[in-house]
């Protein structure tokens, strides 16, 4: 099983992407733990008094954003001949354009 997308180390393309195109949001770094905490009370509130619904920012959430997800393709490109076809950048403005037009 191959899981590829880029052969390139692409560590937060998507905040240089849409950050100037889109304006959507502002970035403030903030500490991990404090952020640990944060989607910690709001997954107990979700579960606990608001039941039923999703938290829009949980544990899970933060590790995919405070951790490198870079994977290697080289098995892929070596034993596939995987090459990519549209880039990482040209994805992100599909989707950000789709998403807009929510």
């Amino acid at each position: 099983m191959y899981l590829v997308a880029s052969d390139r180390f692409i560590n937060n393309t998507w905040i240089q992407i849409f950050t100037p195109k889109y304006h959507t949001f502002k970035l403030k770094p903030i500490a991990y733990h404090i952020a640990y905490g944060i989607a910690s009370v709001m997954e107990l509130i979700v579960n606990t008094i608001l039941l039923g619904k999703e938290s829009i920012f949980t544990r899970y959430t933060l590790g995919l954003l405070a951790f490198s997800q870079t994977l290697n393709i080289t098995a892929a490109v070596q034993e596939l001949g995987y090459k990519l076809r549209v880039s990482i950048e040209k994805r992100l403005d599909i989707f950000a354009k789709w998403w807009q037009e929510k």
